[in-house]
């Protein structure tokens, strides 16, 4: 009886234990948060990582790494998952996601100068790019006439934009739409013209705790349930 009894008691721990789902390990970007918009940001993926969790089942845990580690972390199983990427952003050999967050890349032009209709209306004049980032598509329109005014990040070109240092620069929609929405840069622009757009994904680690079946089936969930649209409008990804 007693060893049916620490047998049953054996089961009911095996079964227990096996119900807890291993932590997601959600890579970020360690990247200086000196600006809000970059906080911003961060605050969108942590909170996507959470929202992704808790639908497999698990709990977030959030590992930083600095850009250049973002590809080793993953392909050494120190996360499990990195969202807002792309496969050409992000070399490596990692399973993908599907695409389900939509970004535009814009062409922001000050009031001082005309409002542009096609890229090729800024061949050889300088626009405000982000240092390290490419832009195949403006590459592949202007070549050698795509001239490049390298700062650190969005925001600093932005101010720069709104001090006259240049009439042009690229940024994603999001941190434009978030910067006209706390009106802290008091800009005065054209309509912005549209660059890119695509959807970003995840990558995941091919030896980590989460399959990708399982995060393709969660983001399925999470755009027909509203809970996605719901966080886009929360970070004015709109």
């Amino acid at each position: 009886m007693k060893t049916i009894k620490t047998l049953f008691c054996f089961f009911i721990t095996l079964v227990s234990s096996g119900s807890n789902a291993a932590d997601l390990l959600v890579l970020l970007n360690e990247k200086k948060q000196n600006s809000e918009s970059a906080a911003s940001e961060q605050s969108f993926q942590i909170d996507l990582g959470e929202l992704l969790a808790e639908r497999t089942h698990r709990e977030a845990v959030f590992v930083t790494r600095p850009r250049k580690r973002l590809a080793n972390a993953l392909e050494m199983n120190e996360a499990d998952i990195l969202c807002g990427y792309l496969p050409e952003w992000l070399p490596g050999n990692f399973d993908w996601s599907i695409g389900f967050v939509d970004i535009s890349d814009v062409l922001v032009t000050t009031l001082r100068v005309p409002a542009p209709s096609t890229l090729e209306d800024i061949a050889g004049l300088p626009v405000g790019t982000t240092m390290g980032f490419t832009y195949p598509e403006i590459e592949k329109i202007l070549g050698n006439r795509f001239v490049r005014d390298d700062g650190p990040g969005a925001e600093a070109n932005l101010r720069k934009l709104a001090a006259g240092r240049f009439n042009y620069a690229i940024v994603s929609m999001a941190t434009l739409n978030y910067h006209r929405r706390i009106n802290d840069l008091h800009l005065i622009i054209h309509p912005p013209l549209t660059v890119s757009k695509f959807k970003s994904q995840c990558a995941l680690s091919k030896t980590g705790n989460v399959k990708l079946s399982d995060i393709n089936k969660v983001i399925l969930d999470i755009q027909r349930d509203g809970s996605l649209e719901k966080l886009l409008k929360k970070y004015n990804y709109h």
